[in-house]
């Protein structure tokens, strides 16, 4: 043999004793029976420990013995002080009277200031009244409106002023006398006329419709006397002359 086939077959006897080697172990640790072989190696026996449980791992803990509880001594209440409260809504009521008390007077006094006003104007608009009732000859009406009986002593300002015409009528015939129309108007808050009264009449031939129909055109600027916007009654003589 070469020494080469002497070398291959020395590794093939040496694996195979580690292979059998290695499934006598194997067997042992499942629990086998120990295999024997026809070499000198002697058997190998493993004792295998049977698994412990989980639970007998866990450490009992021993429960501690209860302590006996001493008993606590007697508490010993002290009296509580009693506080006295200020009687906090008692002044306030107070303080609210006085307030009231005070706006009631205000109030009172206000009244008393506003009456005196009132009777003030009641006395200006009374003494007024006389002034213009002593000055001349007025009258009041119900709606408190002053209106003169006549122009004595009030300025006065005609804005629009007509004169009557002879009548058609009279001329128709031939009328040629001289004829004399008095009447007495009253002119109103606004400068017209609102009244018309005929005091010396010619009711022939037209003439006291003609001082009517005339007395209707005029236009006064508003009289006031004293500061007083008031009305007034006018007389006036109307002269019809022959054309």
């Amino acid at each position: 043999m070469n020494k080469k086939d002497n070398i291959l077959y020395f590794f093939i006897v040496a694996l195979l004793i580690h292979m059998s080697l290695f499934i006598v172990h194997e067997r042992g640790v499942k629990g086998d029976a120990p295999v024997s072989l026809k070499t000198n190696v002697a058997p190998i026996s493993v004792k295998i420990k049977s698994p412990v449980k989980k639970e007998s791992q866990k450490a009992v803990t021993p429960t501690p013995p209860k302590e006996e509880k001493k008993p606590e001594p007697p508490k010993i209440e002290t009296p509580k002080k009693e506080i006295v409260k200020p009687d906090v809504k008692s002044k306030i009521k107070d303080k609210k009277k006085k307030v009231e008390k005070v706006e009631k007077k205000q109030i009172e006094k206000v009244e008393t200031i506003k009456e005196e006003k009132v009777e003030a104007t009641k006395n200006t608009a009374s003494n007024e009244t006389e002034e213009i009732l002593a000055s001349g000859n007025f009258s009041i009406g119900k709606d408190g409106i002053f209106t003169a009986s006549s122009s004595d002593g009030i300025e006065y300002k005609i804005l629009k002023q007509v004169e009557p015409d002879y009548p058609i009528q009279a001329e128709k015939i031939r009328y040629r006398k001289k004829v004399i129309v008095s009447a007495r108007f009253l002119v109103g808050l606004n400068g017209e006329v609102e009244k018309i009264e005929i005091t010396q009449s010619h009711k022939k031939f037209g003439f006291d419709s003609e001082v009517e129909k005339a007395l209707k055109h005029w236009k006064f600027h508003p009289i006031f006397y004293k500061n007083k916007n008031i009305k007034v009654y006018f007389s006036k003589d109307f002269i019809f002359e022959p054309k």
